[in-house]
């Protein structure tokens, strides 16, 4: 900004100066940032033409005003006079002027807020300020004129000798400033920054930690925004609170650079879309967006007429824009629901992150394995191979499917390729029913070791709708055997987690039992569905008295106080807290006197019914 700062100085130094200047750039370009960081600054440090005590020249002061909504003349003079005076803006002072009101039915006096603002203005401004006014283009135009402000800052500069730089976006209202450059302006800077600059700075208003995580990913954010062709600072600093709260939610995590990675790629993309006003509907199609949602089609229409459709001349829809916008860097959008609401209502949801956080690790593990990686690569690409290597690719990949080596998410991935090269006929290649089973058998296998992934069914391939060939029902046939797969591998760890729940009951391992049943790994989990109301009031009745007590803690830390909860394992295990409070009551109701023991099982009833009554 060495140009703004050489005019301006100029300017300040210049003695007869009747004229304004102007300080010109788009909304969001963060000049007003710019101005109160930094070009104030540099201001006070210039001699002015005025003499203090001991002849000493006076430094500039900087004094801005918004003319945002000003319709009188008067308003601008009262908030010139706010600003000069901040005693003005007190308590004290409105507490006076409150009082005197109070007195006029005895005194006969009275501050309107017409008399108070000509009270003001009988205030002298030094000639050493130096008077910014912001938002010119936001005036009231249909109560006051631009001629009457700038006959007012014509006054200042003119009568007064003030000096005056005006800030504004002129593209807004052209013709206004063709009127203001004509009358009041002499030099008109544009404001264009360097992003990177500007980040620089912004950056240092975070904590430590995370200013130097924001130094060493600052390209990713700054080649985005060139991606998109967009400016707007406001959404930057958007971006940079957004993300402070998923960064300590990541922090910590296995493969944390894997996963902030990720979430900065989906932070930053869907923030500039979201500011840039496309609309929610819109949005929401971008969950089929990135390596592990992608949507797959062969487009029959298009391959059998292509001139047909190409006669349609069909508007792009936003997907399709999308994706051509942001093609070089697709592959590192990974679409996150809860952040997605996050950036559009300002709230997160840290327990449903955390499961997306745990999703996003199993994958990364899952992907971690180079020989599955390479084949599915390979397989993907199939256009590209050469003639002699499609039969050895494919025996090695069925190889591993026999073998179940593959990862559950794998094998649609692969079964849709083939439904593709079945389709042109390459090398007379046909899925038949022996290779459909043999795509059974390996995902039979795989699921034994398979850790469940609730959006699972969204992170395979999904065919199109417009594909109304047999291709589609033969995808399902996998498709929705590896979704079955998945749920099957649900069922199988929180069978896992009840028989480590039984353990720790009957062994008091109170720590441990309080741990897992808080474990929000397993929130999702109807772990309780499965859970005899019985068995578990025996243990309690044989339980220590800590045992007793990290049962109780741990309900509270799977269900906390005043939550309204909403998880879709809630639902299921409502029936096993209601019968287990009618055993815990009767108990009560039967133990007379109340022993000690007894006021656990209090406690506990309390607790429970707490629970059966949640949303």
């Amino acid at each position: 900004m060495k140009e703004i700062e050489q005019i301006v100085n100029d300017y300040l130094t210049s003695d007869n100066s009747d004229y304004a200047i102007m300080i010109n750039g788009d909304w969001g370009c963060g000049k007003t940032y710019y101005i109160k960081k930094s070009l104030f600054e540099k201001i006070k440090s210039i001699d002015s033409f005025i003499k203090g005590k001991k002849n000493v020249a006076l430094k500039y002061e900087p004094l801005y005003v918004s003319l945002y909504g000003v319709s009188d003349i008067s308003d601008v003079l009262y908030k010139i006079q706010l600003e000069l005076n901040s005693w003005l803006k007190s308590k004290t002072w409105t507490i006076a002027r409150t009082g005197i009101n109070k007195l006029s039915p005895f005194s006969k006096v009275s501050v309107s807020k017409e008399d108070e603002k000509s009270f003001l203005s009988i205030f002298n401004i030094q000639k050493n300020r130096v008077l910014f006014f912001d938002d010119l283009e936001r005036i009231d135009y249909d109560k006051l004129s631009i001629s009457s402000v700038l006959g007012q800052i014509n006054h200042f500069t003119e009568q007064d000798n003030l000096k005056v730089i005006i800030i504004c976006n002129s593209t807004k209202t052209a013709g206004i400033f063709s009127e203001i450059n004509e009358k009041t302006i002499r030099f008109s800077c544009e404001y264009n920054p360097r992003l990177e600059d500007v980040y620089d700075k912004m950056i240092l208003d975070y904590k430590s930690s995370y200013i130097k995580f924001l130094k060493t990913h600052k390209q990713i954010i700054i080649n985005i925004f060139s991606i998109a062709k967009y400016k707007n600072l406001r959404t930057l600093r958007f971006i940079l609170d957004i993300f402070q709260k998923v960064y300590h939610q990541v922090k910590g995590n296995d493969y944390e650079e894997d996963i902030l990675n990720r979430l900065l790629f989906f932070v930053t993309i869907y923030s500039v879309e979201y500011k840039n006003g496309h609309k929610r509907a819109d949005l929401d199609t971008l969950v089929n967006v990135g390596p592990f949602s992608k949507m797959f089609s062969l487009d029959i229409e298009r391959l059998m007429m292509p001139d047909k459709v190409e006669a349609k001349k069909e508007e792009p829809t936003y997907y399709q824009l999308f994706k051509e916008k942001y093609s070089d860097i697709i592959d590192s959008f990974n679409y996150s629901q809860e952040i997605a609401y996050y950036i559009q209502i300002g709230y997160l949801e840290e327990i449903k992150l955390q499961v997306e956080i745990i999703e996003i690790i199993n994958e990364i593990k899952l992907n971690k394995v180079s020989e599955e990686e390479k084949l599915i690569k390979e397989i993907k690409n199939w256009r590209e191979l050469s003639d002699e290597s499609f039969k050895p690719l494919f025996e090695r990949i069925m190889t591993k499917i026999d073998e179940g080596k593959f990862s559950l998410y794998a094998y649609p991935v692969i079964y849709a390729e083939f439904i593709q090269i079945e389709y042109f006929h390459v090398e007379d290649f046909e899925i038949t029913k022996k290779l459909i089973e043999r795509f059974k058998g390996g995902i039979d296998i795989a699921k034994q070791n398979h850790k469940f992934i609730e959006a699972f069914s969204y992170k395979i391939p999904i065919w199109s709708n417009r594909d109304t060939s047999k291709s589609r029902e033969k995808y399902d046939i996998i498709g929705q055997y590896t979704i079955d797969a998945n749920d099957f591998s649900l069922k199988k760890s929180y069978d896992d987690v009840i028989k480590t729940i039984l353990k720790y009951f009957e062994n008091n391992k109170s720590k441990e039992l309080q741990d897992i049943l808080s474990d929000h790994s397993h929130i999702n989990y109807p772990i309780f569905e499965e859970l005899d109301e019985k068995e578990i009031f025996s243990l309690l009745l044989k339980a220590d008295s800590q045992t007793k007590a990290a049962f109780n803690w741990g309900l509270y830390g799977r269900y906390p106080e005043n939550s309204i909860n909403t998880f879709p394992a809630y639902q299921k295990e409502k029936a096993f807290f209601s019968k287990l409070q009618k055993l815990v009551e009767d108990y009560i109701s039967l133990t007379k006197p109340v022993k000690i023991s007894t006021v656990q099982f209090i406690d506990l009833n309390i607790n429970l019914n707490r629970i059966k009554n949640l949303n």
